[in-house]
């Protein structure tokens, strides 16, 4: 039976992708759902409660805290003696106008999103060296390949994430360890609620009007293409498709697209290396004309 960790599970991908695992009936697969605050922990354990403590354990872990993060795996390893999939899917969305964000604030974003997969990984890949073998999944976005405008603190700890991965793949498999990063587009999940929240906290009345409108245009594109029925959005279960996808492919690949349109999308930036072609894009998609 593998043993899997997955981080975030309180919502979205990392709840359904933890379910979805951890009812496999053709997979052995023993699921550690975490989350960082377990009072979160309702709707999975209500989902799962056939499951429950049979593959599917749930349990604290804050990826932002060294302490909670040696706590679990210390705990996890002495239990079960290995580890087989790592899922780093917990982080958070950040979008604003940046000289009104805090640079704590920006500090907090890479926190969770950059440093606390590099936390967790750090945390187990002496183990996966020992045992010869293991999976590590970074739970990347499509704006951690193409910037977007007014997300420039969530597309810097999704680049950084992206460039650690490709940085670390080579080495890791040599000791026949995999690492994939997965870049989602707009998924269907209960952070899109929180990303309302996060508009509604924008400081309007701190920047000039034309700094303002170019805000406004840019929610107004971004939900524009949300909309569109060209494939952009995905819902969570074919989010999560993808993933197990990516954990269960006999040749792992260092990046995965979740859709054709993040693919299409992908596939332009890298195409261009002015990186022009994105400026352009990106100032049409979402700033208009």
């Amino acid at each position: 039976m593998k043993i899997v960790v997955i981080t975030g599970c309180s919502s979205g991908i990392g709840l359904e992708t933890a379910l979805q695992m951890a009812k496999a009936r053709d997979k052995p697969y023993k699921v550690y759902a975490t989350m960082r605050n377990l009072e979160k922990r309702g709707e999975i354990e209500n989902r799962g409660s056939d499951v429950m403590n049979k593959t599917l354990f749930v349990r604290d872990l804050d990826i932002t805290k060294d302490e909670s993060v040696d706590k679990f795996f210390t705990t996890l390893i002495r239990d079960e003696g290995r580890i087989d999939v790592l899922i780093n899917n917990a982080g958070v969305m950040h979008a604003g106008i940046l000289e009104t964000v805090s640079l704590d604030e920006i500090r907090g974003v890479m926190e969770t999103n950059y440093f606390g997969a590099v936390r967790t990984i750090h945390a187990i890949l002496s183990v996966m060296k020992r045992q010869g073998s293991g999976r590590i999944i970074n739970v990347s976005s499509l704006f951690g390949i193409c910037g977007a405008p007014f997300t420039e603190a969530y597309s810097a700890s999704k680049f950084a994430l992206e460039g650690f991965s490709e940085a670390l793949a080579p080495s890791l498999r040599k000791f026949n360890i995999n690492l994939s990063t997965i870049q989602y587009g707009p998924v269907e999940t209960p952070i899109r609620d929180r990303e309302e929240e996060m508009f509604a906290r924008v400081k309007y009345d701190m920047v000039d009007d034309k700094t303002g409108q170019l805000m406004r245009n840019f929610r107004a594109g971004r939900d524009h293409i949300v909309n569109l029925d060209n494939g952009a959005a995905q819902t969570a279960e074919d989010a999560v498709k993808v993933l197990v996808k990516a954990i269960e492919d006999d040749d792992p690949k260092l990046m995965y697209s979740s859709s054709d349109f993040v693919a299409g999308v992908v596939s332009s930036k890298l195409k261009d290396p002015t990186g022009e072609s994105m400026v352009a894009s990106a100032s049409k998609s979402f700033l208009g004309d």
